[in-house]
């Protein structure tokens, strides 16, 4: 893969998620796991270290999970780019859910509260 397929400012394409990276308590957090699980179903553990690092550490775990995410997606961007949850997170996290939702589900407008239920 080569870059993101959404830009940065792009959370507006999908309003349910950035709004609920925004409002709901822990959001920000739950869609950075749900990513990490998407993205390494075989990894048992991957919601849970992506939960912790947010949880944790804030915009640094959020970084290191961004990067991660990159990593595993194949997502060619520069390492600098990761640190944008310290600036806009919630564009940040919005861009990561619709990237990991249109690979791994095939619709980036995809909600929260649509996925089904995932097993730790």
């Amino acid at each position: 893969m080569e870059g993101w397929k959404y830009e940065l400012f792009d959370c507006g394409r999908n309003p349910f998620m950035f709004i609920w990276s925004i409002c709901m308590p822990c959001g920000y957090h739950c869609m950075q796991t749900c990513d990490a699980k998407h993205a390494e179903p075989e990894n048992r553990f991957a919601g849970l270290r992506a939960y912790s690092l947010v949880l944790f550490l804030g915009p640094i775990g959020a970084s290191i999970n961004r990067y991660m995410l990159r990593k595993t997606l194949k997502i060619k961007d520069n390492p600098i780019m990761d640190l944008s949850h310290f600036c806009i997170p919630c564009c940040a996290v919005t861009q990561e859910w619709m990237q990991v939702m249109q690979s791994m589900k095939g619709n980036e407008e995809l909600k929260i509260t649509q996925l089904k239920s995932i097993r730790y």
